[in-house]
Parts: C-alpha cells; sequence; structure tokens
C-alpha cells in the first residue's frame, strides 16, 4: 500500500470504484491521512484504516505525555521557587519572633506519574 520513494510515501489504491493516488511526506500528521468514513469500501481500506487510526492513537498518546510532563516539570520547578522564599520568609520570622506557619504546597499523589497505575495499549 505505502512505498517510500525519495523521503515520500505514495499510497495507492487500485480499487475500480475508487483510482487515486496521494503523496504523503514523513512528517504529515496520521490524521490527515484517514479516509473519510463514507469511502471505506474494500477491505484493503478498511485494514489500512485501522492501522492508520491505531498509529494516531499512539500520536495521541505520545503527545499527551510530552505536555504532561513539561507540565509536571514546570510545576516541580515552580514549587522549588516557592519552596526557596518560604525559607526565606522563614528566617525573617524568627528574626522577628514570630510563630507564624507559612503554607507549604506540594505535589498531590494524583500528580505523580508513578501513583497511577492506568495502562492503555494500541496492539
Amino acid at each position: 500500500f505505502f512505498k517510500k520513494e525519495n523521503d515520500v510515501f505514495t499510497f495507492t489504491d487500485n480499487d475500480d470504484v475508487f483510482d487515486s493516488f496521494v503523496e504523503v511526506s514523513d512528517d504529515l500528521p496520521t490524521h490527515m491521512m484517514l479516509y473519510p468514513p463514507l469511502y471505506i469500501r474494500t477491505d484493503g481500506q478498511r485494514r489500512m484504516q485501522i492501522i492508520l487510526l491505531k498509529e494516531h492513537a499512539r500520536e495521541v498518546a505520545k503527545d499527551f505525555n510530552n505536555r504532561f510532563q513539561a507540565a509536571l516539570l514546570e510545576k516541580e520547578n515552580t514549587l522549588g521557587l516557592i519552596e526557596g522564599i518560604n525559607e526565606r520568609i522563614q528566617e525573617i520570622l524568627v528574626e522577628l519572633n514570630c510563630n507564624d506557619e507559612i503554607f507549604s504546597p506540594s505535589l498531590h499523589d494524583t500528580e505523580i506519574p508513578d501513583s497511577i497505575s492506568v495502562s492503555f495499549t494500541c496492539s
């Protein structure tokens, strides 16, 4: 179905009803290669659609994981910054002989990736 020539994928469908030729580059998202649902007529098109949908699901999951990791890293950096500021505030409170408590933010259990065990597989 797909042939790669000069870093360009070519897809040919030799169906009597739909004669089409599509060029797909390496960086084209898989959702752009999907057939419209009403145009799927042959078993080959169905199989290709399943393969493309599975790949699209992998891409979405990978994108989500990357965004989650970036957000988690940013939050951990911000918590570290707040912790440093709280230490300085605590030093000032000790100098003033004040016993006020300082709010210390932390990550909730659900924000730690290894604390939740959810498995999604696309096979």
